[in-house]
């Protein structure tokens, strides 16, 4: 007999679709076309760097009933889909759960965020008891995040609605997804300054320094620098540094310093600097707010060479210089001149 597996989708529209989503596993059928039972099967790698380390074949019943000519509809819950928030800070979002047939209704959290054996610090799911009347409740989503929570890889809470008709064979569900993103605060109240006795003529250096990291979970500090100004503002979840902004890494920091001196390519140069920490699930932190500092440079440069008077015999020529901007007298006593040199070519 032949099966009409997927028909219009539940909004009206074609064709149906089945479809499973590779990074949670929530399959989705909209819709079956034909009452029965059905099996599925689903095979999931795990990876770890690149490498196959296991497998897992699970099987699934799927029970499709006609509940014509009185059908009962499904709750809905609707609400946010993604959060991205930094450790320390509370996630509380609302989500709302609808039944057309007015059942009353209820809401379930699924996922590691629940679970005590999968994360020590459990989220919560509160209702705010608005039933009766029925068909209508909101809950809040709460989450208490801890600096241990920050990783590369986003978590994601499952949430299940249900009806209560008076057919308990008829009880139909809803689901929904919210993703987490967790990241690391930015380091704060970095400082620059130039570093006048640690400096020679040839290397100069920048003296850095900043405040003890707040999340103790995390492995290293991470410092860039560029020539120049960029004070870019990072958007919303964007952790680390830009790949297009010219900053480039200097070098990597256990998380508990709280200095560092830079030897700078040269003086004469405005250096800027930013710094985010890094965490052990390759998560990452917001990068620090942008410090700049100018490295003075004991030459003097010209700054104006432009004609005074326009004459065979009598012209002149205008010229400015820049006086040395921190001359030691301990390496160079006075008095001072200077010596302007001409070429007429």
């Amino acid at each position: 007999m032949s099966v009409n597996w997927t028909k219009r989708r539940e909004d009206g529209s074609v064709p149906g679709t089945f479809t499973i989503n590779p990074t949670t596993g929530l399959i989705t059928w909209d819709s079956p076309g034909t009452p029965g039972e059905y099996n599925i099967s689903v095979y999931v790698d795990e990876w770890r760097d690149g490498v196959l380390i296991g497998s897992v074949n699970r099987d699934m019943q799927i029970v499709i009933r006609d509940f014509r000519p009185n059908p009962n509809k499904r709750p809905t819950v609707t609400g946010t889909q993604s959060v991205c928030v930094i450790a320390g800070e509370t996630i509380n979002e609302t989500l709302e759960v609808t039944d057309p047939n007015r059942h009353r209704v209820r809401l379930t959290g699924a996922g590691e965020l629940f679970n005590a054996n999968g994360h020590s610090n459990r989220a919560n799911l509160v209702s705010l008891n608005l039933q009766p009347p029925n068909g209508l409740e909101r809950f809040r989503f709460i989450w208490n995040t801890l600096c241990e929570d920050v990783r590369k890889s986003p978590y994601y809470a499952i949430f299940k609605a249900q009806d209560a008709p008076r057919n308990i064979s008829e009880v139909l569900t809803d689901f929904h997804e919210i993703e987490v993103q967790v990241i690391g605060p930015a380091p704060e109240n970095l400082a620059a300054t130039y570093d006048k006795a640690g400096s020679t003529e040839a290397n100069p250096r920048v003296s850095l320094s900043w405040d003890n990291y707040v999340c103790t979970g995390a492995e290293k500090l991470l410092i860039y620098r560029r020539e120049g100004s960029n004070q870019y503002i990072p958007n919303k979840c964007e952790t680390g540094i830009r790949s297009n902004t010219g900053y480039q890494k200097i070098t990597e920091l256990n998380i508990n310093n709280t200095s560092f001196s830079d030897q700078v390519p040269q003086r004469g140069q405005t250096y800027c600097y930013r710094i985010y920490a890094k965490f052990p699930k390759k998560g990452e932190s917001v990068p620090s707010q942008e410090i700049c500092v100018f490295i003075p440079d004991n030459t003097p440069y010209l700054i104006e060479v432009s004609v005074g008077t326009t004459n065979v015999n009598t012209g002149t020529i205008s010229i400015a210089w820049t006086s040395p901007l921190d001359i030691d007298p301990s390496i160079y006593p006075p008095p001072y001149t200077y010596q302007l040199s001409r070429s007429n070519q």
